[in-house]
């Protein structure tokens, strides 16, 4: 069964519910109305007893996920606005991390500003070599992260590790720098046998969730 969103597709196979961002052109940028499709489909995780786990993905093989796509901040009018949509992005890390059952980020490409956040809010991430792994509002935007992106960050990198992304952008799968070791933090080495993710190889992070009844 599939359910389709604008630039979404919320997928139901058997077990797993598998949530894709379908904006390949754009490398899968986020929007509100992708941020409100997770969140409901979160929901509906929490609901139907039959569903064991719920994926992350992009579609295209170039990205998880870019990040916010900034053209929407173009209609913002105060300082309140950009409160209100961080807020809102907020509130569907919360669902990802509270859900009942557990989550997987299959990364491929780039993993960017909110599609970081996103994948970090999930137990378990998956990712290809030559992933690349940004937090680049420093460069870009000039903005901050909320306290408790932050937060996240911190208990998944380190608090060191998350002060160096934020400041220096990312890294790659492969690199071995300050910032390039991000990857290796986020996802621990390790073999994942995933038949629904073909290519999908490298690393992975222990799941610490199981599925509550």
């Amino acid at each position: 069964m599939t359910e389709t969103h604008e630039d979404i597709s919320i997928i139901r196979h058997g077990e797993n519910l598998d949530v894709v961002f379908n904006r390949p052109e754009k490398h899968n940028a986020l929007t509100p109305q992708i941020y409100d499709a997770i969140a409901g489909a979160c929901r509906r995780a929490d609901s139907d007893r039959k569903i064991r786990l719920l994926t992350l993905r992009g579609a295209g093989g170039e990205a998880f996920s870019a990040g916010s796509d900034i053209r929407h901040f173009q209609t913002f009018s105060s300082f309140h606005d950009g409160l209100d949509y961080e807020s809102r992005f907020v509130g569907v890390l919360t669902e990802l991390e509270k859900i009942r059952v557990p989550t997987l980020a299959v990364i491929d490409g780039v993993c960017a500003g909110a599609g970081l956040l996103l994948s970090a809010a999930c137990d378990v991430r998956i990712a290809t070599h030559g992933s690349r792994f940004c937090l680049p509002i420093a460069r870009t935007l000039g903005n901050s992260l909320s306290i408790h992106s932050v937060a996240l960050l911190a208990d998944r990198i380190g608090s060191n590790a998350s002060d160096v992304v934020g400041r220096s952008g990312g890294g790659h799968v492969e690199r071995r720098g300050s910032a390039e070791r991000l990857p290796q933090r986020l996802c621990n080495r390790g073999r994942v046998r995933q038949p629904d993710c073909p290519g999908i190889a490298g690393t992975a992070c222990g799941c610490r969730r199981v599925v509550r009844r």
